[in-house]
């Protein structure tokens, strides 16, 4: 569609006075643009053995905060340097038994804008998109184990480079909501205020709402598939790792 003309809503069947029309390329844009200036926090997820003595969850890990390894062990673990040997680093941590662990903080880097793909493609569905997730900052550490997980092993510590960051892929549903631009503005972008704004002062007898078509990303049970790790090689600890943990069963 190339331009509201093209819309089967300019019809004058629907009776609309006004008919906005955008592209993926206007969406991503505009995604980018957010996200480059996006001030998110960085969270981190870190995990230990389950010291539950049961055999069924042998092998199984359980989350613990990122302050109490801190805390207990008095080593950041995202601190410790890639391909360190076990043993420069087992008594420090291994009272704490930490296995693995991952930081990560939304957004995008602007250094990455130029070389970096879409945030939001469309699909053969109406009701979905496939929605790529990047992160400004992404660090993974933890053990890889060795033949002999005593002798053999090395740490792991690896971060996304900062222009070519690492993509978390999904499909996603769409939803729409009604939002009072009003009483709700803060919902709304600056400049599409504005032009609301203009035409209520223009026409005071018309109505205008906005239908914010919206990626359904709190809805998981709803999403259409798994999501999958690009930019990485898989078979990989680190791809192991990032899977298990960050992207979840």
């Amino acid at each position: 569609m190339n331009n509201a003309q093209a819309s089967h809503l300019s019809s004058a069947d629907y009776g609309y006075d006004f008919v906005v029309a955008t592209t993926q390329q206007g969406i991503n844009a505009t995604m980018k643009r957010f996200m480059a200036t996006l001030d998110a926090p960085l969270i981190s997820r870190c995990y230990k053995p389950d010291p539950d003595p049961d055999p069924a969850r042998r092998g199984a890990k359980i989350e613990v905060s990122h302050d109490e390894i801190m805390k207990t062990a008095k080593t950041d673990p995202f601190d410790i340097p890639d391909g360190t040997p076990l043993h420069e680093v087992r008594d420090k941590l291994n009272n704490y038994q930490f296995v693995e662990g991952w930081r990560a903080r939304i957004g995008i880097d602007k250094s990455a804008i130029p070389t970096m793909g879409n945030i939001v493609e469309r699909t053969t569905s109406m009701e979905t998109v496939q929605f790529n997730m990047y992160c400004k900052e992404f660090q993974v550490a933890g053990w890889v184990w060795g033949a002999e997980p005593w002798d053999d092993s090395i740490w792991l510590n690896v971060s996304q480079p900062k222009t070519a960051p690492w993509k978390i892929t999904r499909r996603v549903n769409l939803t729409q909501q009604t939002v009072d631009w009003k009483a709700q503005g803060d919902n709304v972008p600056h400049d599409a205020v504005k032009a609301l704004q203009n035409l209520d002062k223009e026409s005071p007898e018309s109505v205008f709402t906005v239908e914010p078509l919206l990626l359904d990303l709190t809805r998981t049970e709803l999403t259409a598939t798994r999501p999958t790790l690009d930019s990485l090689e898989q078979n990989t600890a680190l791809y192991t790792m990032l899977m298990e943990t960050f992207l979840g069963p």
